[in-house]
């Protein structure tokens, strides 16, 4: 098990003493359990070129998950990528609105959609694979299976959590952003949809473990 708040600190005193390749494997050993500290810590290392080739696109991919998840930093960072014109088209607005979200401790739901949705437009999510290219120590390399290709299923939800930028699966939002907009709606409708969906989509096992999870989270917030 990683502890993501420990390969951070070592993260730190590494790249203090300038051994930038070892910050770059506890970093990313971190980052690749989706902890937001290390996407950041990463994306400043590609961003600053240090231990790494110079490149902003790979850092801002690295910003803006972290940002998803609420991270103050990578929002302001985020907000500077599109200020400058770092490898996405400068746009003034919408680095105001990162800005924003990086200085609100409890953040806007539809602004932070809006922004990410904005923000998708210009970086793809995907790219921080390329950041965690080398696999860090004491994590195996997965073993490799070949598998037919499975049918895509479409996901169809509820018209409500549609509208509210709620969206599950391999594709789908991380869990802390998709909470923030369930606690925003009625919680008996929001238990009622859900409900509903994982009986829609039971051959979905991405989109039924996300819904699963949320509905446990939903039905303990109210009973507390």
């Amino acid at each position: 098990m990683i502890d993501s708040a420990n390969e951070n600190r070592q993260g730190d005193i590494c790249r203090a003493e300038r051994d930038f390749e070892q910050a770059l494997l506890h970093y990313r050993r971190a980052a690749a359990e989706s902890d937001p500290t290390a996407l950041n810590n990463l994306g400043e290392m590609y961003r600053q070129g240090l231990g790494v080739e110079h490149d902003y696109r790979i850092a801002a991919a690295c910003f803006l998950s972290a940002a998803e998840q609420g991270y103050a930093p990578a929002q302001r960072n985020i907000g500077n990528i599109f200020k400058y014109g770092r490898s996405v088209p400068q746009d003034l607005d919408l680095a105001q609105e990162w800005n924003i979200l990086g200085e609100t401790s409890d953040s806007s739901v539809p602004l932070l959609m809006r922004a990410l949705n904005r923000a998708l437009e210009f970086i793809d999510l995907s790219t921080v694979k390329e950041a965690l290219e080398k696999v860090p120590e004491d994590i195996p390399e997965p073993e490799i299976i070949e598998k037919a290709a499975e049918p895509e299923i479409e996901i169809l939800l509820p018209e409500p959590l549609r509208t509210a930028g709620y969206v599950v699966g391999s594709d789908g939002r991380s869990a802390k952003v998709r909470r923030r907009i369930l606690t925003k709606l009625p919680i008996a409708d929001v238990i009622a949809m859900l409900e509903k969906a994982i009986s829609d989509h039971a051959q979905d096992h991405a989109a039924q473990a996300d819904l699963l999870s949320d509905l446990e989270f939903i039905k303990g917030s109210s009973a507390r």
